[in-house]
């Protein structure tokens, strides 16, 4: 019997814990002639608590220490603004407020012929996020983007807002040229001026990229934890797998829970 099966997921994650029991991943059903039936296939769920590694969160506005970082942008920029530090990172996770003139837009004065454009619409995405780039150059103090691997998301940076246009523009974090999921900077920015910025997730990754499985090999391993019945084969690779670092909290620390060791430490890696 043939079945088509979603294998994407399995090649990658199940070298995060090749050393650990119990791995399996719930594959997704499909909506296909072929599709298999979730509830009869025998896996197992995957869990990994190390990988609820969120931010931990605080306002800034209460910490002298904080204030004193923060100080050099406010002086630079101006304005009022609210910061929501995380202390896993030790960057600020929000920085929200009166706005910084970025790009041509009804909130500034900024010319559109000096960015080489008739009008504010004609800015592509391009020369938006070269200068968002800039801008994170200019607060070292905040996001601390020197050594950083960083990437323009294009999928994920974009344009929404209609006549008060919104830009969503996001960096993501890669070492030696693997993807750091869920690790970016961003910039949002509404009728030409910076609203909204900060970091999620982002931290130095202290591993090597070159895998200890290769995904043939990654692959084999799943598929041998999940258990389909004998006979069962792929029909179709739906996505071959992409390896990537996963953040994971420090070993002793616990999902959900503030964090309160060193300040930036708080984000170790895995490579899957």
């Amino acid at each position: 019997m043939y079945h088509r099966v979603r294998t994407g997921l399995l090649a990658g994650l199940v070298t995060l814990f090749a050393a650990a029991p119990a791995l399996a991943i719930q594959p997704s059903a499909d909506s296909g002639a072929h599709a298999v039936s979730v509830a009869k296939v025998p896996a197992r769920p995957f869990t990994e608590p190390a990988l609820d590694a969120l931010p931990s969160l605080r306002d800034a506005q209460s910490d002298p220490l904080l204030q004193s970082r923060i100080a050099p942008f406010r002086a630079r920029y101006g304005g009022t603004w609210e910061v929501r530090w995380d202390d896993r990172g030790d960057r600020p996770n929000v920085v929200q407020g009166s706005g910084v003139p970025l790009i041509p837009g009804r909130g500034n004065t900024l010319a559109p012929q000096s960015f080489g454009v008739a009008h504010e619409s004609d800015l592509n995405l391009g020369a938006v996020a070269a200068k968002a780039r800039e801008f994170i150059d200019t607060v070292p103090e905040l996001l601390a983007a020197d050594g950083l691997e960083l990437k323009l998301d294009a999928d994920r940076s974009v344009l929404a807002g209609g006549d008060r246009p919104v830009w969503f523009v996001e960096f993501g974090q890669y070492h030696q040229g693997v993807r750091v999921d869920g690790a970016f900077l961003y910039v949002r920015i509404a009728q030409g001026n910076i609203v909204q910025f900060g970091a999620e997730r982002v931290a130095p990754v202290a591993l090597d990229a070159t895998p200890a499985l290769t995904r043939e090999a990654a692959f084999q391993r799943a598929w041998s934890e999940l258990a389909f019945p004998a006979g069962t084969v792929v029909d179709e690779y739906v996505e071959r797998g992409e390896l990537r670092f996963y953040p994971t909290l420090p070993t002793g620390d616990a999902a959900g829970e503030a964090y309160h060791g060193i300040k930036g430490g708080g984000y170790d890696h895995v490579l899957a």
